[in-house]
């Protein structure tokens, strides 16, 4: 797979956890003062779709090889990969703490649920910042295929 067929299959990808990004951040915007349980279970199978699906992507980023396709164009950026990669492990860590988080908080735990609202949107934001990242480097590999003029 060139790296500008990695990119487009990595922006579909990104478009989809963009888009449950923008739910997720929605739903957890505020903690309703009533009816916390049904809001508490939406919030988790929000939560629950949006994990699956950055790991189904970062696994496809692992497998299709973008992040290996750039080191190979430029062995300089082998230690920046490699920080993409360690990244990848700790999200499954963070998301791992969310989920059983999640799973502790009962109708009565507005504090927890407050918190774990802010641990989503910590997260999120971490996310953004590591598919931008991502998304330079994807985008130097392209420039190098394609050049350009200056």
């Amino acid at each position: 797979m060139s790296i500008t067929e990695a990119a487009k299959l990595i922006r579909k990808e990104q478009e989809t956890l963009s888009r449950l990004s923008d739910l997720l951040r929605r739903e957890t915007g505020f903690v309703p003062r009533t009816r916390l349980l049904p809001w508490i279970q939406g919030v988790r199978e929000r939560f629950e779709q949006f994990r699956a699906h950055f790991i189904r992507q970062m696994a496809v980023e692992e497998a299709k090889g973008h992040l290996a396709l750039a080191v190979e164009r430029d062995p300089k950026l082998a230690d920046e990969v490699a920080r993409f990669r360690h990244e990848h492990a700790e999200f499954i860590g963070i998301m791992d703490g969310i989920h059983a988080e999640a799973e502790r908080i009962s109708a009565d735990d507005r504090l927890l649920a407050h918190d774990f609202c802010a641990r989503v949107e910590r997260l999120l934001y971490y996310v953004g910042c590591h598919e931008a990242g991502e998304n330079l480097l994807l985008l130097e590999g392209v420039n190098r295929d394609i050049g350009t003029k200056d």
